[in-house]
């Protein structure tokens, strides 16, 4: 029954409870102050005090000891709701009603005294000042000491001695030494190796998340030679495949999806290329410092690269809400989101836990959540614009030329069509106006000087010109007329408006506009401010403006706080008279436009060759109009300017509670650097703050950097991370079954570049990654959760390694690297469930793939929140709303029906067919049998399967009277739901 609203923020540290501005005090009569003394504060003083009353006993971080402090609340709210008294946290609680929320806790209060408290409540809880308590409290301040740094993952990263182990086959490669001394000293053995059609399957789908061919495993179960599997690696990590798998994973770590979420869950312009980032980067095995550094500030860089620019697309992730209840709280939780992730996702701590309050289990104070926050501060926010506000130019100077020629030709195409559209108009009205036409008296027979001029209509009360980009607009249309109106609003005052659309300029030259209006008004032309009065106050203003001639970009934003709204505009220049570009306010519209009227009579007034040729000139504008110049966009981070707005410490995280303001700095419990941020870049319009994070955080001094990624490398390798908490590696986390193993692995992590390509031959080549994940009595008996990594752990296919591999065997699959996301058909069914037609901007909910694009890979799919593909879903896709370190395997009944019943899969099945009988023939069901076997599980059936899918295939024939083929299909159904084909090993 808690929203966001209630929850009003207590008070700070060492700091006096203090009177919400939102609570006034009213007046109350002396009798209900009497009432309160006599009647109602013996029943606090006696039953609220002890926990409630400022001692050491303080429950909740509520204060009952003033009026001001109740209505502040505490860790559960406000006390009341003075808009609706009955609803009041304190009536709920002395009531009962809830057994989460029963005061006092050691027994309900008598009747008779919760009627006194009922009563005082409809009263307003009138309070007796002279009984006030001003209380006191502060809260012990976090103190991060030796002992706050002392746990594991907080110590500088070690170089471990590496043990001798007995066994010589283990005491080759570090890893399997430090493995192996772990088994020995809990009394375990390793399993043996693997076998090599387990093993080639094994690496594939680590390294490129696809299935090897049969011949592929024929080469390498025949190659005797000792770098057999070594080869495979290194060809393995010199595919293009490579990139596509492991980017998959980093892509869970940042919650990346290709839509904002929340109701209309609006498609996030270009954000693929922060995808195709990540791939290329695995591919070209970047450094990953250089890939943390290029993502948090890769436009600070004194060389800005396109590929750097699409790297910050980082920031543009998250969700977005663009209609918020509370937009200053919505934009400290977008700041929550970064905030969040950049600590989990290259940190594995938990920051995010501080926001309300310090850190309840990691040494992690309130101050440092926020001093960690200000090195985001000053990033833009998305906004209510077609590009979001996240996208920035990504050309290089040809291909700038390229496009600023073919816009510039577009624009002086559109000019001409206008200026010729414009002569055909006066044509019209000279050629008519002998005749009195009815509607040339009307006052919009004549065209505007503007065209495809839109609107957005706002109802709201400012005191000042908003920024109308991050408001909620009501409405949106276009202004068929192409003059200014105030018309479609729906109410007289408390509104506002945003008028955007292209300006006939006929000439070069000076000219002078007059703007009259109620309160504020900002008028931009070609992308320059020319106007701007933002407050309340009648406006009568003229200003001049130097203007090339063409169709100039024009926006025009207007409020009115009071009253009816008034706004006009008009403008005069060389050898033109003065010209309106507004109705007069409130006015009616008029029946007839100057086009309707051609509409009817042009033939009559242009003669029949002259109104073709105006139809066609419409035509023309009309396509100039929807033609795309091809540039080259992406998300990217931007700055607000040089001088960053300040960080407070938000009391309770609440955005209306500001605090002490706090400095960029780093997490103390990590032992950090002095904190020493470069001058801000006017070029760059920067503050080189991210820069400075992101220069510690990979630096060789920070202890958490080298060993979260080498964490994640190996879960990826084996199941699981050395710590299975691979987010959090603080002290709620599992902690590290392997701590000097991983140690080890960062070292040589580091010491190889931030590479990754070295790191994971070294892991694929060791016998701990070879193993079998055979199960034994003594190793499933000591350590069942193989904490000691006995043997390999068994595994399911992912989701998209499933989907993949269904198109692989099929060879139908689409192996074509990057580009826009794509639109596999999805049932009515299926897209009826996400969010509805977009009211802004009218795009649909999913596009149509064409034939090619059906058939690609998993990681190109469309990943909308609100609608994830069936396929994906079912297999336990990423959470894209958060990070994702870990994908938990389920086992439930979704996954059945769709691998038996699905209309996809049994698709695949029929496609599978062709597949098989194109190369074996129709005729040998043996042969039939054998390659559909070998293409699904990369081996040969044995006798026993040969005869039991035999056996199968008679009874479809015999019993449910199915025909050769169709049994054949349903056979190859029945491969692709093997276990063998959706597991490893």
């Amino acid at each position: 029954m808690f929203s966001i609203n209630r929850i009003i923020p207590g008070f700070a540290a060492s700091s006096l409870i203090v009177l919400s501005a939102a609570a006034q005090e009213p007046e109350f009569s002396p009798a209900q102050v009497q009432f309160f003394t006599d009647e109602v504060y013996p029943i606090l003083s006696e039953n609220c005090f002890e926990c409630h009353g400022g001692g050491e006993k303080l429950k909740g971080g509520l204060y009952l000891t003033s009026r001001e402090a109740m209505l502040n609340g505490g860790d559960s709210g406000a006390v009341f709701e003075m808009d609706d008294l009955g609803d009041s946290l304190f009536a709920e609680m002395i009531s009962y009603a809830d057994s989460f929320t029963e005061m006092p806790p050691d027994g309900k209060l008598p009747q008779e005294q919760i009627d006194i408290l009922q009563e005082w409540i409809e009263m307003g809880a009138p309070w007796n000042p002279e009984l006030e308590q001003e209380v006191a409290h502060e809260e012990p301040e976090m103190v991060i000491d030796e002992e706050a740094k002392s746990h594991w993952s907080f110590q500088p990263l070690r170089a471990p001695e590496i043990p001798d182990v007995p066994d010589a086959n283990w005491n080759t490669n570090p890893i399997d030494a430090l493995v192996y001394n772990r088994l020995r000293h809990n009394g375990l053995r390793p399993n043996p190796q693997a076998d090599k059609i387990a093993l080639i399957r094994r690496a594939y789908y680590d390294l490129i998340g696809l299935p090897p061919t049969p011949a592929e495993i024929r080469a390498f179960v025949n190659d005797e030679s000792p770098a057999a599997f070594e080869n495979v690696v290194d060809t393995l990590l010199a595919s293009p495949h490579y990139g596509e798998k492991w980017a998959r994973h980093w892509l869970d770590l940042v919650r990346y999806a290709d839509s904002h979420g929340f109701e209309r869950d609006e498609n996030k312009p270009f954000i693929w290329r922060y995808r195709d980032y990540v791939v290329d980067s695995f591919n070209s095995d970047k450094p990953y410092d250089e890939f943390v550094k290029e993502q948090l500030a890769g436009d600070e860089y004194d060389e800005v690269t396109p590929e750097r620019l699409i790297a910050t697309g980082y920031y543009r992730l998250g969700q977005w809400d663009d209609e918020p209840a509370d937009p200053k709280q919505a934009t400290f939780d977008n700041l929550d989101d970064i905030v969040s992730t950049t600590s989990q996702a290259f940190m594995g701590i938990t920051v995010g836990c501080a926001r309300c309050h310090d850190h309840k289990i990691d040494p992690i104070p309130q101050k440092d959540y926020y001093s960690f926050l200000a090195f985001f501060r000053n990033i833009t926010e998305t906004k209510r614009t077609r590009d979001y506000g996240i996208l920035r130019n990504i050309m290089n100077a040809a291909e700038q030329a390229d496009f600023d020629k073919k816009q510039e030709e577009k624009n002086r195409r559109q000019a001409q069509l206008f200026d010729e559209q414009y002569d055909y108009i006066e044509a019209f009205k000279l050629a008519a106006k002998s005749d009195d036409l009815e509607g040339l008296r009307n006052r919009d027979a004549r065209v505007s000087d503007l065209t495809d001029l839109t609107y957005r209509f706002y109802r709201n009360t400012w005191d000042r010109l908003p920024d109308f980009d991050m408001a909620k607009p009501e409405t949106i249309d276009m202004l068929e007329h192409n003059y200014i109106s105030t018309n479609p609003a729906t109410r007289r005052s408390a509104i506002g408006f945003v008028y955007e659309g292209k300006l006939r300029v006929p000439r070069d030259g000076e000219y002078a506009f007059t703007v009259q209006a109620r309160d504020g008004v900002r008028v931009i032309i070609d992308n320059v401010n020319v106007f701007e009065s933002t407050g309340l106050g009648d406006v009568q203003n003229k200003f001049d403006s130097d203007l090339e001639a063409g169709l100039k970009p024009f926006r025009l934003e207007y409020f009115t706080k009071d009253g009816p709204p008034s706004l006009a505009i008009q403008w005069r220049g060389p050898g033109m008279g003065k010209r309106s570009l507004s109705l007069e306010a409130m006015d009616k519209e008029p029946k007839e436009t100057i086009r309707k009227l051609i509409d009817e009579h042009g033939e009559t007034y242009l003669g029949k060759e002259g109104f073709e040729r105006y139809k066609q000139v419409l035509r023309e504008l009309r396509e100039n109009r929807e033609m795309q110049i091809e540039g080259k966009w992406a998300p990217a981070v931007a700055e607000q300017g040089i001088t960053p707005p300040d960080t407070h410490l938000l009391i309770r995280g609440s955005a209306h509670a500001p605090g002490d303001v706090v400095q960029p700095a780093f997490i103390q419990v990590l032992s950090p650097p002095e904190v020493k941020i470069p001058e801000p870049s006017q070029d760059k319009n920067t503050t080189y703050r991210r820069t400075t994070l992101a220069e510690w955080m990979t630096s060789e001094d920070h202890p958490l950097t080298a060993r979260v990624m080498v964490n994640r490398i190996w879960q990826h390798h084996f199941g699981r991370g050395i710590v299975r908490s691979s987010n959090d590696f603080g002290k709620l986390g599992t902690g590290a079954t392997h701590p000097l193993l991983l140690d080890w692995l960062a070292k040589e992590f580091m010491d190889n570049g931030w590479r990754m390509k070295p790191l994971h031959k070294k892991i694929m080549l060791s016998r701990t990654y070879q193993m079998s994940s055979r199960g034994n009595a003594k190793g499933l008996e000591k350590d069942p959760d193989n904490n000691f990594f006995w043997r390999y752990d068994m595994r399911r296919l992912t989701a998209e390694e499933i989907r993949d591999t269904l198109l692989t065997v099929t060879d139908e699959i689409n192996l074509s690297l990057g580009g826009p996301t794509v639109f596999p058909t999805l049932p009515p069914e299926v897209i009826a469930t996400s969010s509805k037609k977009n009211e802004i901007f009218r795009s649909g909910i999913w596009a149509k793939a064409e034939p090619e694009d059906e058939v690609r890979r998993s990681l190109y799919i469309h990943i909308k929140r609100s609608l994830i593909h069936p396929m994906l879903l079912d297999f336990d896709f990423a959470d894209v709303d958060s990070s994702c370190p870990v994908r938990f395997t389920t086992t439930q009944p979704a996954q059945a029906l769709a691998m038996l019943n699905s209309d996809y899969v049994n698709e695949r099945a029929i496609k599978l067919y062709d597949r098989v009988t194109a190369e074996v023939g129709k005729d040998d069901r043996n042969a039939l049998i054998a390659r559909a076997f070998e293409l699904t599980t990369g081996r040969q059936p044995s006798p026993k399967e040969m005869d039991m899918s035999h056996a199968y295939l008679n009874e479809l024939e015999q019993e449910d009277s199915l025909s050769p083929e169709r049994a054949d299909q349903r056979f190859c159904l029945l491969v692709l739901n093997l276990n063998e084909f959706l597991f490893l090993d």
